[in-house]
């Protein structure tokens, strides 16, 4: 989008949507279908999660989990949108589980999605929302 700043080593996966006006600090990921909205800074070596969404104008300081909306100053919630659109509605259950309570899940699909951010998200050592 116009304006958006994408740096040196940062990696943005399949259907990444970028706002304008967005900041990406440097080797940061984004992952699949992940959205930022506008003027929103994501701060160096963060790792926002597939299907994610940002807030406008969100100071993001920590990883963001998959399925989930990172809404400065309230907790985290799911990204019922994203679920809906992309065909998660038999895993909505699990989801919710995850996003909200850190329930890991069983589900073969949510599984590979999960392991893939928590292990960038480990080696990141940053925060979690």
């Amino acid at each position: 989008m116009h304006g958006a700043h994408v740096p040196h080593d940062a990696i943005l996966h399949d259907g990444v949507t970028l706002a304008p006006n967005v900041v990406v600090g440097g080797i940061s990921q984004l992952l699949t279908c992940c959205n930022i909205g506008m003027g929103a800074s994501i701060h160096q070596n963060s790792i926002i999660g597939h299907y994610s969404i940002v807030a406008t104008n969100a100071a993001v300081i920590k990883n963001v989990k998959p399925f989930s909306r990172y809404i400065p100053g309230k907790s985290i919630s799911v990204n019922t949108y994203a679920i809906h659109k992309y065909g998660f509605e038999k895993f909505e259950s699990e989801i919710e589980a995850y996003v909200l309570e850190n329930v890991f899940p069983e589900s073969t699909k949510l599984v590979a999605i999960i392991n893939q951010f928590e292990t960038l998200h480990l080696a990141s050592k940053r925060g979690l929302y």
